[in-house]
């Protein structure tokens, strides 16, 4: 350990080379977060982060808790570049961004697998789970066959209900299940849906001068690609979405980022910076394992498109290993217990370990990529204004 100031920094590298950020609630893990965004912004990125508290609302103005300032270099200041707010709940939070606009994902954007694991995704619901991925599959089959795209998750339902039994047992391979049981299925199905999924929106239509009708449609679906664009901090306010909401929309995310960086070069880099981080993994097994193996798949082959992950989360050992062996960079914050952190500083004595019981607030233990030291270090405010409770 080192008593001098240090200045930690990062560059397209160690950006690249993925991290976490990780610690107790309260401690200025917002803050550092902030200042990673600032840092991939001044890098040209464009930048997907997902908001929970909220907390990241009001970029655009700068920190008006001037006392924590005291680097005469580093002032409060608001992001000068373009900031998009989304949100995946209609739950008209007060803290939410006046700007904020409504994510809409059509269902048929997702394999029936995927849709299944989502919304039946607790313990005790593997046989329901599998019953809705051969349905939804063979829904799925029939529309590519008509050509018709999209579909909702509300036409599939009506499609189900409407089986016989001689056809449901077909679909099911052999198997049957009681009216009961269906019915019990697609309560379940209705009532899990998500708020962000096959948004219903009014519009207005005109047949003859001062004559208007408000009719209901599909909302369109969000254009990724459009979205990436340099400089950009694209917000998504997750609000009372729970882990597999959050989980499912990413999947759909990542996908069409990927696809939109590997046919075209020119765009830029990208940063997702996935706070509360911890929710993704904790649903059902199969959603876990689910959720691993897509961040896991994206990690490892996004890297080479110049495509970044950081995590925020309040304790490093809720990560998956199959997600911790892929960080390279790791800010570590007070946790209450060291045990807790043990992977993340690999290396480390038990002296150095023992500290992050002691960490006060906005210090860190830092292990960057590319370092061969753990620095303990007094991390810089937020330059933006945070959005307080």
């Amino acid at each position: 350990m080192s008593d001098n100031r240090i200045s930690i920094c990062l560059d397209n590298q160690v950006l690249r080379h993925h991290g976490a950020v990780a610690g107790t609630t309260g401690y200025g893990k917002s803050n550092i977060n902030s200042n990673i965004v600032r840092a991939a912004i001044n890098m040209g990125y464009c930048v997907f982060l997902f908001d929970h508290k909220p907390d990241y609302q009001n970029l655009e103005k700068p920190n008006d808790e001037k006392d924590l300032f005291t680097d005469p270099q580093w002032k409060p200041q608001g992001f000068d570049c373009q900031l998009r707010y989304f949100s995946l709940s209609d739950d008209k939070s007060r803290k939410a961004n006046s700007n904020e606009k409504l994510i809409n994902v059509y269902a048929s954007s997702f394999e029936p697998y995927q849709l299944a694991s989502a919304l039946f995704h607790k313990r005790g619901e593997e046989v329901p789970q599998e019953n809705m991925t051969l349905l939804l599959n063979e829904y799925k089959d029939k529309q590519e066959e008509k050509n018709k795209k999209p579909w909702t998750l509300k036409d599939a339902i009506e499609w189900i209900r409407g089986l016989d039994k001689g056809t449901m047992s077909n679909v099911l391979g052999g198997g049957s299940i009681t009216e009961n049981s269906k019915t019990a299925m697609l309560r379940k199905l209705k009532a899990r849906s998500m708020p962000w999924m096959d948004r219903i929106e009014d519009y207005s239509t005109s047949k003859l001068p001062g004559l208007e009708s408000t009719q209901k449609r599909l909302a369109p679906e969000i254009d990724v690609t459009s979205l990436i664009t340099k400089k950009t901090v694209n917000i998504i306010r997750v609000g009372q979405s729970q882990g597999r909401d959050y989980g499912l929309f990413l999947s759909f995310l990542l996908e069409r980022v990927y696809d939109a960086k590997a046919s075209n070069p020119d765009l830029p880099p990208i940063l997702y910076l996935i706070d509360e981080a911890q929710d993704i993994f904790s649903g059902s097994k199969q959603l876990r394992e689910a959720c691993e193996d897509m961040l896991d798949a994206n990690m490892r082959k996004g890297r080479s498109l110049n495509i970044a992950f950081w995590y925020g989360l309040q304790r490093f050992s809720a990560l998956p290993e199959s997600i911790s062996i892929n960080i390279n960079s790791r800010i570590i914050m007070a946790h209450k217990q060291a045990d807790e952190v043990k992977n993340a500083l690999p290396g480390a004595s038990k002296e150095i370990l023992g500290l992050v019981t002691q960490l006060k607030r906005g210090e860190a233990l830092v292990s960057l990529f590319g370092s061969t030291s753990i620095v303990q270090a007094k991390m810089h405010p937020s330059k933006a204004l945070l959005t307080k409770e």
